[in-house]
């Protein structure tokens, strides 16, 4: 590379550049003059195409008119350097960085070509397949300063945008993804067929449990709502599903539903049964009360996430963790070693929800195995997104589960039935 200087109307830009907005020149323009000149040359082509720096053209030009601007001249890759220039100043959109990552890994596997799958292979001891002269994420990692994740993310995302424009006009990367994975799944919605499942009721709980048999739920695995008033606008993307008020999440509608319910359900435990529920802390001093009301109060578990929910944390601790109260019918043993009340288990991954309350599987999971055997009941009356049952099946339990919101219902029964058709597989 050399450096030369070159009159900004010598200087050929093309349309499809990486940063699609050229923002605000001010502060550019002022960096100018104390410096007297750029901190960093333009980056150009041999036949004065430029390739990195248009922001700094644009503000030179304004300031200073058609005089000679520093630029470097670069004669390998155009595209390349001008992806790892922009990536690395951080001064992309989100969108416009997600594209930017994903092509410059196409580019990169065009190339160099696709590192092989699998061991490479050998030939008298020595290896035959060589893995240096092929591309791979760790390259494309290391190259652009970005870790595993963000460049999976980014492949996702930029993918994403191919098919749903309209997720660029959410504010992050994660509730883009968030709204992809919505998308997606009402897209699929759209072309299937909704199967039937006997064990899985749309309707109100409160009029649906009295139709099971007395005591056949040896476990209740259930996350009501907390009576917070939830409604997700946080998660800063256009999407109606996450706008809406959850059902009954009013204190003054959740605590009678919540009564009402165990009322109902209690009669339907076993014996020696347990019941999982989960609360937040400001719902959990009306609860335990109402708890002991019904059932006999054993444990307040703590659900440890390993990462901070979404809320103003300057003026707060990172709320980074949920309650799960254990409670009996009887005195039923739990099965497996003796563990401790801090449960320690990470949130459902952006991208992956259906629900914005959605548990992970592997959590329900545990509770399920630690108070139920094969073949027993276990009962979800808010059933969300059917974790719950996911759960039950990939512990080889029974299920019943009810769920009012019609949208939850049908993204949870695509869910179940999508994972039986996988052998139990794929959660």
């Amino acid at each position: 590379m050399k450096i030369t200087e070159v009159r900004p109307s010598q200087v050929k830009i093309c349309k499809n550049r990486i940063r699609s907005d050229s923002g605000n020149l001010n502060d550019i323009e002022k960096s100018f003059e104390p410096l007297g000149g750029l901190l960093q040359p333009i980056g150009i082509a041999p036949d004065k195409t430029l390739i990195w720096g248009e922001r700094r053209l644009k503000a030179w030009r304004k300031k200073y008119g058609d005089e000679p601007i520093p630029a470097v001249v670069f004669e390998g890759n155009r595209r390349l350097a001008e992806i790892v220039e922009n990536i690395k100043r951080k001064q992309l959109t989100w969108p416009d960085e997600v594209r930017a990552i994903a092509e410059f890994d196409e580019i990169c596997r065009q190339l160099y070509g696709e590192k092989p799958k699998g061991r490479p292979k050998k030939k008298n001891g020595a290896n035959v397949t060589n893995y240096s002269e092929s591309w791979s994420l760790r390259k494309t990692e290391e190259l652009l300063g970005v870790n595993h994740a963000e460049v999976i993310r980014a492949k996702r995302l930029a993918e994403g945008i191919e098919r749903f424009p309209q997720i660029t006009q959410a504010e992050t990367k994660g509730a883009a993804l968030h709204f992809l994975h919505e998308l997606e799944s009402a897209e699929e919605r759209k072309h299937a067929e909704l199967p039937k499942l006997e064990d899985f009721a749309l309707g109100d709980c409160l009029e649906i449990i009295p139709t099971l048999e007395a005591g056949s739920a040896r476990c209740i695995v259930t996350d009501p709502p907390y009576g917070v008033d939830l409604k997700s606008h946080w998660m800063g993307y256009p999407s109606e599903l996450y706008k809406e008020r959850m059902i009954g999440d009013k204190r003054d509608e959740a605590q009678p539903l919540i009564d009402k319910m165990l009322t109902l359900i209690v009669p339907k435990m076993a014996e020696d049964s347990a019941l999982y529920m989960f609360t937040g802390f400001e719902s959990y001093p009306w609860l335990y009360y109402l708890i002991k009301k019904h059932l006999d109060f054993r444990n307040c578990l703590v659900w440890a996430k390993h990462k901070i929910g979404a809320g103003d944390w300057k003026w707060a601790y990172g709320y980074s963790h949920e309650f799960i109260i254990y409670a009996t019918k009887g005195r039923p043993p739990l099965f497996g070693a003796q563990d401790m009340d801090v449960l320690e288990f990470s949130r459902v991954g952006e991208g992956y929800r259906l629900h914005p309350a959605q548990k992970p599987v592997d959590l329900l999971k545990f509770l399920i195995q630690k108070s139920t055997v094969e073949g027993e009941l276990v009962i979800d009356p808010f059933a969300g997104s059917g974790s719950t049952a996911i759960a039950a099946l990939a512990t080889d339990r029974r299920y019943f589960c009810v769920e009012k919101d019609r949208n939850y219902y049908e993204k949870a029964v695509m869910r179940i039935e999508k994972f039986k058709n996988a052998g139990g597989v794929g959660e």
